[in-house]
């Protein structure tokens, strides 16, 4: 059984109210909030049990419609309640990660239930015109990618292509990175994907017109230029490190992606724009100057509450695993 965090109860009860009030009426049976298990310090009502039936998968729903079923459900809510309950006794329900959970639980709620945006609401007149503004993303031509390792004289780069002949890719960037004197050096020569019309795979202009020849140039992948190239600083040696293939997306295999995309956008803009109306309302002030004097430790991480601790661990500290209470 995949158990809810209790913030995640809240969220089902609140979205199975009508199905539970429906189902109770249709078969005339027990009030929702008839109890149906007790315990010192807890109850499970008929309301409970029915949120958690109504979040079954079907096949499961017609199991748990048994006798049997309906009380190995009912036994397993049992379990998980006085597991909850023993955890929030302990104190773990003040816990930072738990607090975050349930406050996650709840922007999740409000996100995918509220402010989301379904693909059915995006227009097929938005779908094409999304289709065309970048359509470099679904028709392309064949891509290759290259490195370049640049030296000051036209002598010193004939001697790295004797030096780099076999070179593996790896080989020839540890090169780059110790004598290249282009900037992509700090990127081990990496000079990334690029078309024969020297586009990169977002369509944005890249790398110079030589080096994008050079590298439809070489025979295959882990070629070297067969002569230094002059650059406008210095010669180059290149190596093509990688080739794709053309291809073609149609339009209506696209479609779907595409509506998806849009959906998901527009629904990250509802959220800003629900963002901008908080901050306005609330006329949130911040004051970032407040926290540069604070030393931070950058090696250290939450703790994960593990075994049952008398207590939830303090963030700051360590793990400590303690012995469970004795009954």
């Amino acid at each position: 059984m995949r158990h809810l965090h209790p913030a995640g109860w809240l969220l089902v009860h609140l979205g199975l109210a009508a199905l539970i009030v429906a189902a109770v009426a249709a078969d005339s049976g027990p009030a929702p909030d008839a109890v149906v298990a007790s315990w010192k310090g807890g109850e499970l009502r008929v309301s409970d049990w029915l949120a958690s039936y109504g979040v079954k998968p079907v096949p499961e729903q017609r199991a748990l419609a048994t006798p049997e079923g309906r009380a190995r459900l009912l036994h397993e809510l049992e379990r998980y309640a006085l597991l909850v309950q023993e955890a929030e006794r302990r104190g773990y329900g003040k816990h930072v990660l738990v607090a975050d959970a349930a406050r996650n639980a709840a922007l999740e709620a409000l996100t995918t239930q509220t402010l989301a945006v379904a693909p059915e609401a995006i227009s097929d007149a938005e779908v094409a015109a999304e289709y065309e503004a970048k359509r470099v993303r679904f028709e392309r031509p064949s891509i290759r990618r290259a490195s370049l390792i640049a030296v000051a004289s036209e002598a010193e780069a004939k001697t790295l292509l004797r030096e780099l002949r076999g070179a593996t890719r790896e080989q020839f960037g540890s090169v780059a990175r110790g004598r290249s004197i282009d900037p992509t050096r700090q990127q081990s020569g990496e000079l990334g994907w690029f078309t024969q019309q020297r586009r990169g795979t977002e369509g944005n202009p890249v790398t110079v017109p030589a080096l994008v020849e050079a590298t439809f140039a070489l025979p295959r992948v882990g070629a070297l230029s067969a002569r230094p190239l002059q650059l406008e600083q210095g010669f180059g040696v290149l190596m093509l490190t990688g080739e794709g293939p053309p291809f073609s997306t149609p339009y209506e295999e696209a479609a779907a992606q595409i509506r998806e995309q849009l959906a998901a956008r527009r629904s990250a803009q509802r959220v800003e724009e629900l963002v901008a109306q908080l901050r306005a309302s609330v006329k949130v002030e911040v004051h970032p100057e407040l926290l540069a004097p604070i030393v931070l430790d950058t090696k250290a991480g939450l703790d994960l509450p593990q075994g049952f601790p008398a207590h939830p661990q303090d963030p700051r500290v360590g793990v400590r695993t303690v012995k469970p209470d004795k009954y």
